[in-house]
This record gives C-alpha cells, structure tokens and sequence, in this order.
C-alpha cells in the first residue's frame, strides 16, 4: 500500500474503502450520484496522474469542491436518511471476522466522510465513532507497508478533533493543516497553525525551550524534521549565533 502522510486519506487504504462506498455496503435504492462520496477528497491523493494533481491545485476546482460537489454530497446524504442506512449497513458488519481493512475502521472511514460533507450525523452514530477508536489499530510512527492498517497517530488525533468539534452543515475538510499532538485546526484553536520549517507538512505547537539543548535532541534533529516513536518532532535548522546554538526557533509537538 502507498502512503505519502500521517493523517487520514493520506494514503491508499482510506481512498480504497472511500472508493467503495456506496456500493460496497449493497444499499439499494440509492438513486444516481452526479458526484461520489471519495470525490470529496481525491484532492489528497498524491499519487494520482500529474495532471489530476495540478488540476486539484486551481482555483476553479477549488471552488467547484467548496461550492458544488460537497453541497451535493451533503445534501444526498441527508436525504430519505441516506446516510443513517449508510451507518446502519456499516454496523451490521461490523463483527464480520477476516476483512482487511477490519470492517470497524470502515465505519470510522464512512464518518469522516459524513463529516467532511457535512452531513446529518445520529448523536449515538457519533459515539459509536468515538468507541470505535481504541479499538483501531494505531502505528505511532513507521509501520512496514504490508501491515499498514488502521490509524497514524497524527490521523488518529485528526479524527477525534473532528469528532468533537463537529456540526451538521459544517464541512470538516481533512486536508486542512492540523496539528500532529490534538488533531486542532485553525478554526478549533482561534489562530493559525506553526508549520515546520523543514519538511512543510507537520504542525506543532510552539515551545521555547531556551539557550540550551539536550545533545540527543541535537543529534536528532540535526538530520532535519524528525518523528522518533510517532510522540516527538523536532523542527530544524536552529540558527548558529556567533558560534552558540539559538535554540529560539526549536518547535517541539508532543503527541
């Protein structure tokens, strides 16, 4: 399987099961779709063709996203109670034995899909969610790709962060950036988010740790933007001054 990030569709498996859906949960009588539910967030997908990637970057598409094939998503769902049979047929299978990926994280796939249209979500659809997650599989850092499955940490906080700030006719876009500790975004924390000067995708919380520097953390972070035990990230380069290591620009995330 591909993955090219930590949080949720940032990799093949949560695209396959979007990809799925209608369909795969044999729901009949869903009428045509002029746009389907994994069109919501295609935009992730950084391996599709270089030319679906520069597309999903103008601002033409951008807008017809926004405007038109999320409305659209949002409103088929709530209508004739789609998507609560959506969650119904989801939970039915939700013991089966032997699904990869396991028919839970399914269902925790179909809720973020229900949230990023925006959709009507049942209260008791939206604790299910909640007590799906320990349940789930989560890699703190590297998982070798045959075993990946399930939750990256940063997806994992990504997706309670959802689920707690969540309301109907809101949109929660998870491409939007979020921080890797709380899953937040701007809108959750009043204030926009500090994006590691290295490698441009992980956001942390800022923390000044002064003039000095534990020598492993040093070390660490000296070959760059680094995730040691999926809990850590240390932003570099620091600036040299006059010979001293500045330490001011050190940006910590702790998971």
């Amino acid at each position: 399987m591909g993955r090219w990030g930590w949080r949720l569709f940032e990799g093949d498996q949560d695209l396959d099961i979007a990809c799925a859906l209608p369909k795969s949960l044999s729901i009949k009588n869903t009428g045509k779709w002029l746009h389907s539910l994994s069109e919501m967030i295609h935009q992730t997908d950084k391996l599709a063709p270089q030319g679906a990637r520069e597309i999903y970057k103008t601002q033409e598409y951008v807008d017809e996203l926004a405007n038109e094939i999320v409305p659209w998503v949002r409103t088929k769902l709530n209508t004739d109670n789609l998507g609560d049979r959506l969650f119904a047929a989801s939970r039915a299978r939700e013991s089966e034995q032997d699904a990869f990926p396991p028919n839970e994280y399914k269902i925790i796939v179909l809720g973020a899909l229900m949230m990023r249209a925006g959709a009507k979500i049942k209260n008791e659809d939206l604790q299910h969610l909640r007590e799906l997650v320990p349940r789930i599989h989560c890699s703190a850092g590297y998982a070798l790709p045959i075993g990946d499955e399930g939750f990256r940490a940063p997806g994992r906080a990504q997706f309670l962060a959802a689920l707690d700030h969540y309301q109907e006719g809101v949109p929660r876009n998870f491409q939007e950036p979020s921080y890797f500790h709380c899953g937040q975004v701007k809108g959750d924390v009043g204030h926009g988010l500090l994006v590691c000067g290295r490698c441009k995708g992980a956001c942390c919380v800022n923390v000044i740790i002064g003039r000095t520097i534990d020598l492993a953390v040093f070390l660490l972070g000296a070959a760059g933007c680094l995730m040691f035990d999926g809990s850590v990230m240390i932003e570099f380069p620091v600036r040299p001054v006059g010979g001293i290591m500045n330490t001011e620009d050190v940006d910590i995330g702790v998971q």
